[in-house]
């Protein structure tokens, strides 16, 4: 493991920092799970790993208790940083109650580095510096022991990165830094880098976009051996000043894969800095970074799915069947789902990439309007008839609801009757979509006397087909929705 001075502070921290955010949620909400999550940072600790980056709402509020859980079996010196946000302790004696909540979950007897959380602009800086403010809070804390050094993360412009370090209030800066948005950042990381602090990097796998995309971002490699998840750690790596680089590790696996790109010193040449950055595209510096603090939105809109949803939608130049793909592949968002936004904008107010939240909503619901103006001419084929006509639809699973939910938002309930097939044994008898209407066996469609069937099925329409067309015999019409014309 490599270890680098953190500022001017005396410390010397591993260059492979672990993040507490990364966990995954359906262990650390089981005892066995908890225990697992504990164990993989013993093991981080074990392989030179010394510093390890959490906070208190981190994991649904598990993280520092994980931490607590593993520093208990940890022998030797490490460097624990949490964190405090203006917005949950606004006042210094929040500060200190919020400490001393720390302290008691991290089973530790001091911080080494407490951050002032997640600072989106000036406006909240001074906030956090006023008298009786959070920065106060944590000074006493300082002064009696309980923390050695106050830092703080950010998300600011580099104007005012420079602005707060030159104000000499703090001894370090976690900033979120990585191989796609660095262009973006470079000034604030050189204010740092002059000022003498130690320099923390976060993100540096953008929140999971990197590796997620890894086509889209190979240009990161230097050759082939690199997996696309240590490009971008040993980008960071190489970059001058950068003290720590933090990974989320939620398996050992990744901490594996991590750990390799901090054997040895690396740096990169300017030319190849440049050429990285000639790559970089503007729209870059908006994706979002997957950390859901825009949660909490009052019309209950899950509007991280949504901007992740987004990513991909810029990433293949605004191919909006990218973007409904990855909606209902991903998040079983049909693509014809409207959100209901009413642009109060408070998800916006704590996205730390400044990301236009409600103007990317409106966005999403434009396309699932073109959406269902594509598809009204295959309903009006489909469902265009008389009152005396008997539709069946073949099969009945979430395609067919899908077929009906968009007919019903667009004309209203049906005025016809609707009968439902499918040839898994499982499913006859059973009610479907309508109440009182069940799914019956495909032998069952001339004995309710059906004259159309409409085949709810885009993968396996060829297969539905070839199993009913000789009704087409028996004058039974056949369409279909979805793929086929």
């Amino acid at each position: 493991m490599i270890y680098r001075q953190y500022g001017k502070t005396g410390k010397k921290v591993s260059l492979l920092g672990m993040g507490g955010n990364r966990f995954n949620s359906n262990e650390y909400n089981t005892v066995n799970g908890f225990d697992k999550c504990s164990e993989l940072i013993v093991a981080a600790f074990e392989n030179g790993i010394n510093y390890f980056d959490t906070a208190p709402l981190y994991c649904e509020g598990k993280s520092e208790e994980i931490f607590g859980a593993a520093f208990k079996k940890i022998k030797g010196n490490f460097y624990v940083s949490t964190k405090t946000m203006v917005t949950m302790d606004p006042k210094a004696d929040d500060v200190r109650r919020r400490i001393e909540l720390s302290l008691k979950k991290l089973n530790v007897d001091k911080i080494a580095f407490y951050h002032m959380w997640g600072i989106l602009n000036i406006d909240q800086y001074l906030q956090i510096i006023k008298p009786g403010g959070p920065y106060e809070g944590a000074l006493k804390a300082k002064n009696e022991g309980l923390i050695e050094h106050i830092c703080f993360s950010t998300h600011c412009s580099g104007d005012e990165i420079e602005r707060i370090v030159q104000e000499g209030y703090f001894d370090g800066i976690t900033l979120g830094y990585n191989a796609i948005n660095f262009k973006f950042r470079e000034k604030g990381l050189q204010a740092a880098v002059k000022a003498g602090l130690g320099i923390v990097t976060m993100n540096p796998l953008g929140g999971g976009v990197i590796p997620q995309n890894a086509e889209r971002f190979a240009f990161i490699k230097e050759n082939d051996s690199q997996t696309i998840a240590q490009a971008a750690l040993l980008f960071n790596a190489s970059q001058n000043g950068i003290t720590v680089v933090l990974s989320g590790i939620s398996n050992e696996k990744e901490l594996q894969e991590d750990l390799e790109c901090f054997k040895e010193e690396s740096t990169m040449s300017q030319d190849r800095v440049d050429k990285i950055k000639i790559k970089i595209d503007n729209s870059f510096d908006t994706l979002c970074n997957g950390c859901n603090y825009c949660k909490g939105c009052p019309k209950k809109i899950e509007t991280n799915k949504l901007m992740l949803a987004y990513n991909q939608y810029i990433l293949c130049n605004n191919n909006e069947e990218v973007l409904r793909d990855y909606l209902k592949n991903v998040w079983n968002i049909l693509p014809d789902d409207k959100f209901d936004c009413i642009d109060c904008k408070k998800c916006e107010a704590k996205c730390t990439q400044h990301i236009q939240i409600t103007s990317r909503i409106n966005e999403i619901n434009k396309i699932a309007d073109r959406y269902i103006e594509k598809y009204k001419k295959k309903l009006d084929a489909c469902f265009k008839i008389n009152d005396d006509i008997k539709i069946g639809i073949y099969a009945a699973g979430p395609y067919a609801e899908h077929m009906l939910k968009l007919y019903e938002e667009i004309y209203g309930k049906p005025h016809f009757s609707v009968s439902f097939f499918d040839s898994d044994s499982r499913k006859w008898g059973k009610e479907f979509y309508y109440q009182g209407t069940i799914i019956n066996p495909p032998d069952k469609i001339e004995e309710l006397g059906i004259d159309r069937i409409i085949i709810a099925s885009e993968a396996h329409y060829d297969e539905i087909y070839e199993s009913l067309k000789y009704l087409e015999d028996r004058g039974i019409e056949i369409l279909g929705f979805g793929g086929q014309e």
